[in-house]
């Protein structure tokens, strides 16, 4: 198996959301991200390489609540939402908006 993509975690800000935390990345484009992020900008931010995605997400949950506790539920939400973490079945992101849509309806 060939590694085609990764997916990366960083510190959250108290304004951050699941998505500045977690994001994928090109395998070919991770040294340019760590090049470009500014000298000691990778280690400050503590970031994480994961090679997949529902690990990745969990730890971006992990780091998204204890710095905002407040915001648990809606952090989840967006978690399933966004990356389709914790869909029954394991259902992508697109099936799991639509059934959310659809149960909204």
């Amino acid at each position: 198996m060939k590694l085609a993509a990764l997916w990366v975690v960083r510190d959250a800000s108290p304004d951050s959301e699941l998505v500045d935390v977690v994001f994928e990345i090109d395998v070919h484009r991770l040294g340019n991200y760590v090049l470009g992020a500014g000298p000691g900008t990778w280690e400050r931010e503590h970031h994480t390489v994961f090679t997949e995605k529902d690990e990745a997400v969990a730890e971006g949950i992990r780091r998204l609540v204890r710095i905002c506790p407040e915001r648990e539920g809606w952090v989840n939400e967006e978690a399933y939402r966004e990356f389709g973490y914790g869909a029954p079945d394991g259902d992508s992101a697109r099936t799991a908006r639509a059934a959310a849509t659809k149960k909204e309806k």
